[in-house]
C-alpha cells in the first residue's frame, strides 16, 4: 500500500463521526442532487448547514428536529440565523437549482451568494460549502483544517494557521484536493472517494492545530 494511502486510511478513521455523522451528509447529498422543486431543495440545504455546524447526533432525543435514515435516527438542534426567510426566495433557489445544473459558471454563482445573499455567512466556508452541496464531485469542502493539511503536505509551515479567505485560496485548495484524488485512483491504490479523503484531510488538520 502506498504512503497517501495509510495516510487516508488512517486519518480518516480519526474523523470525528459522532459531531459530523457521514450516513445524514450522505442522505441528504443525494436528495440535493435528486430534489425538482424549491421546498424541498431548501429544506435539504437547511439540514445540512445543521450537519456543518455539528449539530446532528444520531439517537433520539428531547429535541422536534427527528429524522430516520435507513432505520437510524437522528436529531439535530437549531442554529441561531434568520435562515428562514430564504424558504420562499425563488430567486436564490434558482440560482442554487441553475448552478447544480451546471447552468452557471461556478465563480459567477460564487460571487452571487457573496454579494448578494447570506443564507450560509459572509465568509468563504460556507459559500464553498454551499457550492459542495450542490455539486459534490467537483467542489470539495474547505476549512481552517483541511486547509492546514494542505500547508503541511507543501511544507508551508510558516502560515499554518492562516484561513482560507479568498477564490484564489479555493483554488489552490481544489487544485491540491484534485491532484490527491486523482493520485489515488490508478492501479496499486485505494480507490478512495473524495468524502474519504476530506475526512482524513479534516482529521490531521484538526489533530496539527491541537499540536
Amino acid at each position: 500500500m502506498c504512503l497517501l494511502c495509510s495516510f487516508i486510511g488512517d486519518w480518516e478513521k480519526r474523523y470525528d463521526k459522532e459531531k459530523y455523522p457521514p450516513l445524514f451528509y450522505e442522505h441528504f447529498l443525494k436528495q440535493i442532487k435528486l430534489c425538482q422543486n424549491e421546498t424541498d431543495l431548501f429544506t435539504y440545504l437547511f439540514r445540512m448547514l445543521h450537519w456543518k455546524f455539528g449539530k446532528v447526533r444520531e439517537g433520539t432525543g428531547e429535541v422536534a428536529n427527528t429524522i430516520i435514515i435507513d432505520n437510524t435516527p437522528f436529531t439535530w438542534l437549531s442554529i441561531e440565523g434568520d435562515f428562514e426567510r430564504y424558504k420562499n426566495d425563488t430567486e436564490f433557489l434558482q440560482h442554487c437549482f441553475q448552478f447544480r445544473n451546471g447552468e452557471t459558471d461556478a465563480y459567477e454563482f460564487f460571487r452571487y451568494i457573496q454579494e448578494r445573499k447570506q443564507i450560509f455567512g459572509k465568509g468563504l466556508v460556507l459559500h464553498i460549502f454551499l457550492m459542495h452541496l450542490l455539486r459534490p464531485e467537483e467542489y470539495p469542502i474547505i476549512d481552517q483544517h483541511v486547509w492546514r493539511t494542505m500547508k503541511v503536505f507543501h511544507a508551508d509551515t510558516w502560515s499554518i494557521n492562516q484561513k482560507p479567505e479568498t477564490w484564489d485560496d479555493y483554488k489552490r485548495y481544489m487544485a491540491f484536493f484534485n491532484d490527491v484524488f486523482t493520485s489515488l485512483q490508478g492501479e496499486n491504490h485505494l480507490q478512495f472517494d473524495r468524502q474519504t479523503i476530506d475526512r482524513a484531510f479534516m482529521s490531521f488538520g484538526k489533530w496539527v492545530k491541537e499540536r
